[in-house]
């Protein structure tokens, strides 16, 4: 194995040297695991949707966004069009329902992505389910019998 680091093009035959292979090794590997627990996801948001100043305004948001769900990584990204969640999978998930409102206040006139238009869908289905039903029972309303 040849070194790495701070021992990197230098004389690796000196018992010190040896001795610091095995923990080397250990943050070698270390590391690789960490970023395999990293998860990323890419939302593309077109281009002529992107105003000129909403890198002011948006990107304090997101690190807001991502400091209240675990310091998940968002950042914006305008030359490609697109916005990057970078952490746990279940971080992201949860962050999905302020990143679409988000979405929604800084880029009004885009459509929304279909990574989180999906749970946006699911969302208003409950919302008009529970709209029709008591509270109190789960029975359905009946709204001709309550007059209205």
């Amino acid at each position: 194995m040849e070194p790495w680091g701070p021992l990197a093009g230098k004389d690796t035959s000196t018992a010190f040297a040896r001795a610091c292979r095995p923990v080397i090794l250990e943050l070698k590997q270390s590391r690789s695991l960490c970023a395999m627990a990293q998860n990323e996801l890419t939302i593309q948001i077109p281009k002529e949707h992107w105003p000129k100043n909403v890198l002011r305004m948006l990107t304090p948001c997101l690190r807001k966004l991502g400091d209240s769900h675990g310091h998940i990584i968002i950042a914006a990204q305008p030359a490609r069009g697109a916005l990057l969640l970078k952490g746990p999978s279940e971080k992201i998930d949860a962050a999905k329902p302020g990143l679409r409102a988000l979405i929604e206040e800084h880029f009004p006139e885009a459509e929304m992505p279909a990574e989180l238009r999906q749970e946006a869908e699911q969302a208003q289905e409950e919302v008009e389910e529970a709209a029709q039903t008591d509270a109190y029972g789960g029975e359905p309303l009946d709204v001709e019998a309550l007059g209205l």
